[in-house]
């Protein structure tokens, strides 16, 4: 039987104090830094510039001297308060409905939670009438401790970006296979599920996301398309259409010759979670693969955050 784990609330509460005012983009970017280093759930409150963030009860009381550090690195000369709660693992719900609301992403897609009221969408089972380009695409989103509910600026560049591309890909393929690496709460897979992807494989090195991203497959009634599995990146046997990979500029670094080796000829690959600053290096370690970068999209609001989408050049 699956172990039930307790998890603390940690609140940081953002001082906008000289020397170092706020912004919504610094409070965004300290937030993705921290759900990238810790892999966890993270919650952002502009009205009370604070961050929430989500520790399984013994990782956190394991590891807190070094979880004090990067947090101190993280946040450098901001001053701040913290707030500590324990949760038990029903309590996702009640702590997530604070925040948690209905948003649109690109041309078609609305993620929103599983209790807030229905939209229409396309891909219903009651929907008799066929699916055509513009219709909406609803994505269900049970909260949890896995990162990507559809907030943060480098999930919806990611969705964005996937619906450019799709276009492209669905002319040229019939079937077309998509490896979400860091798969979170699945939202990416279930995204291109949704599109119309034949097969959806999502990895992840997080257990407990892998069993958040499960409950969502299955929410949005996708688990026919998509496979979750615990395999690691360089285990997998089998080659992609299109790779979604919304995670640290240095992981995708690290991983790009692995990429490089899952992707079919004029296979794809989305890349998020890129700060502007990064972009010139990822570029140039994925062009020693033959990875050339095709389209890329910077967040209209966070002006920090893009994704950047790469395709695998063919040599005849």
């Amino acid at each position: 039987m699956m172990k039930e784990h307790n998890w603390i609330e940690l609140t940081i509460f953002l001082k906008d104090d000289p020397p170092t005012p706020l912004t919504s983009i610094s409070i965004d970017n300290i937030a993705s830094q921290i759900a990238s280093i810790f892999n966890c759930g993270v919650s952002i409150n502009d009205v009370s510039n604070s961050i929430t963030v989500y520790f399984k009860e013994e990782d956190l009381f394991k590891d807190k001297d070094a979880i004090l550090k990067n947090l101190l690195n993280i946040l450098g000369n901001i001053k701040f308060t913290l707030n500590i709660n324990q949760l038990k693992n029903e309590d996702w719900h009640s702590s997530w409905k604070k925040y948690f609301r209905p948003i649109r992403i690109g041309k078609r897609f609305i993620v929103t939670p599983s209790w807030e009221r229905q939209f229409y969408d396309a891909t219903d089972s009651n929907n008799s009438q066929g699916i055509n380009a513009n219709d909406p695409l609803v994505i269900k989103i049970d909260p949890g401790p896995a990162f990507g509910t559809g907030t943060h600026a480098s999930t919806q560049l990611s969705i964005e970006l996937l619906e450019k591309i799709w276009e492209d890909a669905k002319t040229r393929i019939k079937a077309v296979r998509v490896l979400d690496c860091g798969a979170g709460s699945g939202i990416l897979a279930i995204a291109a599920a949704k599109l119309g992807a034949s097969k959806c494989v999502l990895i992840d090195i997080d257990y407990d996301a892998l069993k958040e991203a499960k409950k969502n497959v299955c929410l949005n009634k996708v688990q026919g398309k998509c496979i979750i599995s615990e395999t690691k990146c360089n285990e997998l046997n089998e080659k992609f259409n299109i790779i979604l990979a919304n995670i640290e500029k240095n992981v995708l670094v690290n991983l790009s010759k692995e990429f490089t080796k899952l992707l079919l000829p004029n296979g794809v690959i989305i890349c998020s979670g890129i700060l502007i600053s990064q972009k010139r290096h990822l570029i140039s370690a994925f062009k020693e693969l033959s990875l050339y970068p095709i389209l890329e999209r910077t967040h209209k609001e966070d002006g920090e955050w893009m994704a950047i989408a790469f395709k695998k050049k063919t040599h005849h």
